[in-house]
Order: C-alpha cells, then structure tokens, then sequence
C-alpha cells in the first residue's frame, strides 16, 4: 500500500487512481494475481535483504508481454539488476518472442530503455490514458546480453 501510495511512484501510474486504502490494494493484488491464473505468467514481489522492495513481471496487454518494473525509492539502484533477471526469465524460461514497456509520457526514461535494447514501438491508449510503447525482441535482448558479457560489465 505505500509503495503505490508513494508519491513519486503514483506520478508515473495514471491507471492507478487516488490513495490505496487497504480494500482498494487488496484489489490491486488480485488483480496482478489474476494473470498468473489467466495467462500462466504475471508480475513478482521484489525482496532485497529481506525487505519488501516493490514489484516487477509481465501481465498481458493486447496479446503481449508488457514489462513493469516498480521499486520503492531506496532500491531504485537495483532496477538495472532485477530487469536483467526478469527479462532474462521471461525470454529464456517463457519463451517470448518479443516483450513490451509502456510508459506514460510523464517518464523521461526514454534514453534508459533505448540503452536496454528497446526501440520505440507507437502508442497505445488504455483507459483514455496515452503511453509511449517500446518492443525489445529476443535477438535485440541475445545482442544485449553478448554486449554485456563482451564488455565484462554484469549490470
């Protein structure tokens, strides 16, 4: 509930609404939950030295693999390891072709996901919200990854 009640973390999920109170987060999670019964995949708890640290994993938005990365502000350093290993997951363990990001225009990461492999991919409206796409494909996530083993660098 503070993670999506956290300020600087509602600012960049339009979807989510007004404040979480305790009926409306439980909500939330079932939801989340629900795609792993749905579609066999869905998005993980993040634990860092036994400490909650937010969520991340895909749930289905039109047919595809949408990626979310959402850490509490202290574990923010952590994001570039925790994607490599959900990535790393869902194109080596769940077989996707392609995966998707989709951020509201209020993110200026766009660079940040460019380094990573994605490339622009259009936009999508969900609930009368607009969000930027970007398609990382699993020859672009293999070139990454051979980048990063070439260069010795692990995140």
């Amino acid at each position: 509930m503070a993670l999506l009640n956290d300020p600087d973390i509602a600012r960049h999920m339009p979807l989510a609404g007004d404040q979480f109170d305790e009926e409306a987060t439980r909500k939330w999670v079932k939801g989340k939950d629900n795609q792993w019964e749905q579609n066999g995949y869905g998005p993980w708890a993040v634990h860092a030295n036994e400490q909650f640290a937010g969520w991340c994993g895909f749930q289905k938005e039109e047919g595809e693999a949408d990626f979310a990365l959402v850490l509490r502000k202290r574990f923010w350093g952590l994001g570039r390891l925790i994607y490599l290993s959900a990535v790393g997951r869902g194109f080596d363990e769940l077989g996707y072709e392609s995966i998707v990001v989709t951020l509201p225009p209020s993110r200026r990461s766009s660079r940040v996901i460019e380094r990573l492999g994605f490339h622009p991919d259009g936009e999508v409206e969900y609930w009368g919200e607009r969000f930027l796409r970007f398609r990382l494909s699993r020859d672009a996530w293999l070139r990454f990854v051979r980048g990063k083993k070439a260069t010795g660098s692990a995140a």
